[in-house]
């Protein structure tokens, strides 16, 4: 099961304070309006194909660093909302013996 400090994608912007980079430069940087960012730090608002790219190029990532957070997020809050339902689903070979 996924933990969450593992996949929340307000991580990666954990490296905005140690480089002693605003939010508000941030956004500047990447040509985004300041709201988008502090709604991803805050996790608001996820992380887009769009901004994936632009944090990409700013931060020497590639764009499939950013959309994988933000993909794992997504995997691990739904895992949590479902949790009941997904337990009770079998594999494959208990329903074909159970037909």
């Amino acid at each position: 099961m996924l933990q969450e400090a593992e996949v929340a994608p307000n991580y990666a912007f954990q490296f905005l304070h140690p480089m002693q980079i605003t939010q508000r430069e941030l956004a500047d940087a990447i040509h985004v309006p300041y709201q988008r960012v502090n709604e991803q730090v805050n996790q608001k608002r996820g992380i887009t194909p769009s901004t994936a790219l632009r944090l990409g190029l700013f931060f020497g990532v590639s764009a499939d660093f950013w959309l994988n957070l933000q993909i794992r997020w997504n995997l691990y809050k739904t895992q949590q909302a479902e949790q009941d339902d997904l337990a009770e689903i079998q594999d494959v070979t208990h329903w074909r013996q159970m037909a």
